[in-house]
């Protein structure tokens, strides 16, 4: 036994205000103490001034009785609960204690009296989204970010080259005029190529261009789009000088997006992107079934993960759209505005490439896929290594490889340095690392792109990497799903809470008031109804708000 943990145990039950021995043990075991330090600390208490209630021989009776109650009925003697209804004796919002347990009840101790439930009846109260307190993802990084605001060097920085910055989005934009006409000098010669060679020349030119050069402008389009999505906004100007940037931006960032198949500028400057930030990791966040989820394919073999990769890249915009239009079908008012901008963007895209050429158009498309990682492009590093979680503490991973690739990618790879702080611009990304070492050098971060891409497509097998199980920015690990979020809100009454229309008298659930603690039996009063098992009664009185742990739904 641990003498240290019966000291504890000793001081605590001396100090104890809750007689209740129920309550008394359930708190001790849940600190970690054997049954054998609980009956020790009970006997010395008892030999010193006697305020133990409990005889040191109930001990192992009464955490055997709250263990089989926890076991079977979900819940733990000190639970602070709700019922899930309301009357003249247990107002809304009322919190009970758990104090014991019959067969298929739960005993509450409210404060005007107690009364056995059935577990359905009752939710649990105080929790937050029940996942590990490093996360989610985006409070990660919001701790991360508020360290790095402390340091002078990174103020400065943040100050001379925001993304928001007037030097700052000339350089992109500028950047993006010139890919875009690169891009489109280079689908023409294309088109003009094939109209003097032969069938098989133009085929493998086509294939190379749009592999190599075709692909980095691609992805670049993707890269300067989110950086001008970020940048827009935050222009240091009047309001309407921020508009006037804004549709400025907007309009070249979805020219440009209309050369690839995927709405760039949709996603990045029609606020999903920057749901993605503020809420990344979290049940909130719907990038991973918008867009990730096609690169979490659940199944081994190199060649079907290769394949499946293809299948990815060109599924990206259907995916998109379907995600959307599942989204509008439920809340169109919030979602009409992205949709019609997919729809422009598509429109766009079909009109520049049939004004393009049919050999434009095929090179335009094909580099498009290759930069979402079509025949496993190493460009697909990129997709896959965002929210990579590592050992379940790291949601968020960086590249920091080859200097070359980086700049190539417009640092984009320094995803955990983004996320940290978005507000800095891509150029000035790296230099993060060199004014706050002790906050990256521990982090891991990958060092080949083909290494990352290799152990992606092997992933699942028996000597799988275990990274690839793919659990985005820890969200599952961490407990942040959206089916926790949902038990999250039922246990805090939130969102779950249905307010009923006035009814006529109906059944009514019976609550049986515990043996010793008043009344045997305790009924409602006939013009209040309580939900039975989990249901809910159409016959309640106006005003009255009801949860149900196993009807009701999260948004």
């Amino acid at each position: 036994m641990r003498e240290q943990q019966i000291d504890f145990a000793v001081k605590w039950l001396q100090a104890a205000k809750d007689p209740d021995p129920f309550l008394q043990v359930g708190y001790l075991a849940e600190k970690g103490l054997t049954q054998d330090e609980i009956a020790e600390a009970c006997k010395r208490t008892a030999v010193g001034d006697g305020s133990s209630t409990i005889e040191p021989p109930a001990v192992e009776e009464t955490m055997r009785e709250a263990d089989e109650g926890r076991d079977e009925l979900g819940f733990k003697i000190g639970d602070h609960v709700k019922w899930g209804a309301v009357d003249e004796d247990i107002p809304f919002g009322t919190v009970g204690t758990v104090v014991g347990y019959t067969e298929e009840k739960v005993e509450v101790q409210f404060p005007t009296g107690a009364w056995n439930f059935s577990p359905r009846e009752l939710l649990k109260v105080g929790a937050t989204l029940v996942g590990n307190p490093l996360g989610p993802a985006h409070k990660w990084h919001s701790r991360r970010c508020a360290e790095l605001l402390r340091r002078p060097g990174v103020i400065a920085l943040l100050r001379e080259c925001g993304v928001g910055t007037r030097k700052e989005l000339l350089i992109s934009g500028t950047l993006l005029v010139t890919i875009i006409c690169l891009h489109l000098m280079l689908g023409r010669a294309l088109n003009s190529f094939a109209t003097t060679a032969s069938a098989w020349s133009t085929v493998l030119l086509v294939l190379f261009a749009s592999a190599t050069f075709g692909a980095q402008c691609a992805y670049l389009v993707q890269a300067l789009n989110h950086e001008l999505g970020h940048g827009a906004p935050q222009v240091d100007l009047p309001r309407k000088g921020r508009k006037v940037v804004f549709l400025a931006v907007f309009s070249l960032g979805q020219f440009a997006s209309a050369l690839c198949h995927v709405p760039w500028t949709v996603y990045y400057m029609g606020g999903g992107h920057l749901r993605h930030h503020r809420f990344v990791g979290s049940a909130r966040d719907v990038d991973e079934d918008a867009l990730f989820v096609l690169y979490q394919p659940q199944f081994a073999g190199f060649v079907r993960r290769v394949c499946w990769m293809s299948v990815a890249a060109v599924g990206v915009p259907v995916w998109m759209l379907f995600s959307l239009c599942f989204c509008a079908f439920y809340n169109w008012r919030s979602n009409i505005k992205e949709l019609s901008l997919v729809l422009l963007d598509f429109s766009l895209t079909a009109i520049i490439y049939y004004r393009i050429g049919g050999v434009g158009a095929a090179y335009l498309l094909l580099s498009s896929l290759f930069s979402m990682g079509f025949l496993c492009h190493p460009l697909a590093g990129f997709w896959i290594l965002q929210h990579l979680c590592v050992g379940q503490v790291q949601p968020t991973t960086s590249y920091n490889g080859s200097r070359l690739w980086n700049i190539l990618c417009l640092n984009e790879l320094l995803h955990v340095e983004h996320h940290d702080v978005a507000g800095l611009a891509w150029r000035h990304l790296p230099r993060l690392r060199e004014l706050a070492p002790d906050l990256y050098e521990p982090l891991h971060a990958e060092t080949s792109m083909w290494a990352l891409v290799g152990a992606w497509a092997n992933a699942l097998g028996p000597n799988g990497d275990a990274r690839f199980e793919w659990d985005f920015a820890c969200r599952t690990q961490w407990g942040y799903t959206r089916g926790a979020a949902k038990v999250a809100a039922e246990a805090q009454n939130m969102k779950a809470v249905k307010l009923m229309p006035t009814p006529a008298r109906s059944h009514a659930t019976v609550r049986r008031r515990a043996p010793g603690r008043g009344n045997e039996e305790s009924q409602p009063p006939d013009d209040v109804v309580t939900p039975l098992e989990g249901s809910i009664s159409p016959a309640t009185p106006k005003g009255t708000l009801l949860f149900s742990s196993e009807t009701d739904s999260m948004d």
